[in-house]
């Protein structure tokens, strides 16, 4: 499987260097989503002040203020032209905040006309940084519409423990520094109404083959998802180039990876996202049949900042790459070598462990890498999930309730996230219940950003890895089911050998991100969970002669063909409206 969220083809080239622009320049706070009452502007420290302060002769604190207080009008002044184009009332220096100073104007900006003042700012010499003077509001539940149905984003509780904790997560201290996660995927749909207004950068199209890229040519600027459905008149046209690849719809997986990592917190529409603060970076490997290694590999080069023949830099390096694409064997070395360079470049990769009951898919089980492998709500590995000592960290990815022995009995409904109705070209923009180790990579990727928001400076890949793992709470147990082997691959009973370290815990992983140095995890008890569903499958199971909840059918994933490698993603209800449609593994 592959699709989800596009970029729209409408971004201009003049966008993209808006975008890019404004990453370089020393603006430390995503784009307002309301009125900005004012911005606050701290200035650089003057050379020759540092060097006084070094040896002991500082100014007094009246003198300091009064002279940043000047420096600032200085800047005002420079920068006038350019501020009365966004806002016809002049600028003035309000007060002092902290060691910076507030600068208003009559009436509250617009978030358009905040951004830009702040660019305008911060493009100066003198600013080390500029912030928007927003209201904060109360650290209640999102008002999102769909926020109730999404259980994997709400505190862990009896019937939950299988989910990250992410909404108690969110109420954590911290820096809240932009951080930028790449997704490597089939681009990104930039107008879908959970999408539009965060900050989804420019990105780029890795897809080699026009004949598999949907939008009629090879790599270039545009990372908007054109659709990656396989119709029979592809067939038709190329039977050579298409005869291993299955008919099917549109996936939009990027759109759909993209919403649980990113999509507007707390907007009022539609759902949230894991961190609706980060800044996405769609690179686009996959179209029609899934992604080469060759794209996927450069892909992840370009995400982390490092050049690729004949491709533009990129202004945006990522800190944290996602990757739901992948195929059967041991690690390869183009995938080590790439995942070597970005990890000395501080970035980290991202990776589902795949959907075949089996052995962890690559690039997930090369070193360096965060594989993930996928949970039900109840914590248990969920039926088509992967499993391996390979793992790094397990979490919720959707357990359909049609898949397995026990599946109306120990599956769930999935993980609801922003997606297309489109079969296609593009459509109406709606939301689905997905699941797969595709969309439990991305909940992790997305509280590896909120620890990089979290944290004062940068955490290591390495630093990453440990907070992750020593902060995961147990694995569950139970008597009824057994624990995850080769005769046993459905759901089972995970342990440290077959499912990671444990069970992925947003709260206590940015708790560890504050402090790397002093931090502690909490004692815990492990959590068993045994009732009547759980006994009813082990009866059933008995019953049938089986060893455990296997799945009759597969548990999704894909086979490779043409040279492709296959996505893995199980999306497996889609809501179109109000009412779901149910679509069967791919």
């Amino acid at each position: 499987m592959r699709s989800m969220l596009v970029l729209s083809r409408r971004l201009a080239a003049a966008a993209a260097f808006a975008f890019a622009s404004l990453l370089s320049l020393p603006l430390h706070a995503a784009p307002p989503q309301g009125p900005a009452y004012g911005l606050i502007v701290k200035l650089r420290t003057p050379q020759g002040r540092e060097q006084a302060k070094a040896v002991g002769i500082a100014a007094p604190a009246a003198d300091e203020a009064g002279a940043q207080r000047e420096r600032l009008n200085r800047v005002l002044q420079t920068q006038a032209a350019a501020l009365a184009r966004i806002a016809p009332a002049g600028a003035r220096i309000a007060r002092p905040v902290g060691r910076a100073h507030l600068v208003q104007w009559d009436q509250p900006l617009a978030p358009e006309q905040a951004e830009q003042a702040a660019r305008a700012l911060a493009a100066h010499e003198d600013v080390e940084w500029v912030d928007y003077n927003v209201r904060e509001r109360r650290l209640d539940v999102p008002n999102d519409p769909e926020y109730p149905g999404q259980w994997w984003l709400h505190p862990v509780a009896s019937g939950r423990h299988g989910v990250p904790g992410v909404e108690t997560a969110w109420a954590q201290p911290g820096s809240a520094r932009p951080v930028v996660v790449a997704v490597l995927d089939t681009g990104a749909l930039f107008d879908h109404p959970d999408l539009v207004g965060t900050w989804i950068l420019p990105g780029y199209d890795f897809v080699t083959q026009p004949v598999f890229s949907g939008d009629g040519d090879g790599r270039d600027a545009d990372a908007s998802d054109p659709g990656d459905a396989v119709t029979r008149t592809d067939r038709n046209a190329n039977p050579g180039a298409f005869a291993d690849c299955p008919i099917e719809d549109s996936s939009w997986h990027g759109t759909k990876i993209a919403g649980q990592i990113a999509a507007r917190t707390g907007n009022g529409v539609g759902i949230a996202g894991v961190n609706g603060r980060v800044r996405i970076l769609p690179v686009r490997v996959a179209g029609k049949c899934g992604a080469l290694v060759q794209d996927i590999v450069d892909g992840i080069l370009w995400a982390a900042g490092i050049e690729v023949a004949g491709v533009p830099p990129n202004p945006n390096p990522a800190k944290v790459i996602n990757l739901s694409f992948g195929g059967p064997g041991p690690c390869s070395a183009s995938y080590q070598d790439a995942i070597d360079a970005i990890r000395a470049k501080g970035a980290v990769l991202v990776a589902a462990a795949g959907n075949e009951g089996g052995q962890v898919s690559r690039p997930a089980n090369c070193k360096g890498v965060v594989g993930v492998g996928a949970l039900n709500r109840n914590g248990f590995k969920a039926t088509y999930s992967n499993f391996g000592p390979e793992i790094t960290i397990s979490t919720v990815g959707g357990d359909p309730t049609g898949l397995g022995a026990c599946g109306r009995l120990l599956g769930d409904p999935g993980l609801l996230t922003s997606a297309n109705a489109g079969t296609g070209a593009p459509g109406a923009h709606v939301y689905d219940e997905v699941a797969g180790t595709s969309f439990a990579a991305p909940v992790v990727a997305g509280v590896i950003s909120l620890m990089q928001s979290a944290a004062s400076a940068d955490l290591s890949p390495d630093q990453i890895v440990e907070g992750l793992k020593r902060s995961a709470r147990p694995h569950v147990r139970s008597d009824d089911l057994g624990t995850c082997s080769s005769t046993n691959v459905g759901r089972c009973q995970c342990t440290t050998g077959t499912c990671g370290a444990g069970i992925l815990d947003a709260e206590q992983a940015v708790r560890y991100a504050l402090d790397p140095g002093s931090y502690t995890p909490p004692s815990r008890q492990v959590v068993r969970v045994d009732n009547a569903d759980t006994a009813a499958c082990r009866e059933l199971t008995r019953h049938d002669g089986g060893s455990g909840d296997e799945d009759d059918g597969g548990g999704g994933g894909g086979a490779l063909g043409c040279g492709w490698l296959a996505a893995l993603g199980l999306a497996v209800i889609a809501t179109a409206g109000a009412r779901p449609r149910r679509r069967q593994p791919a």
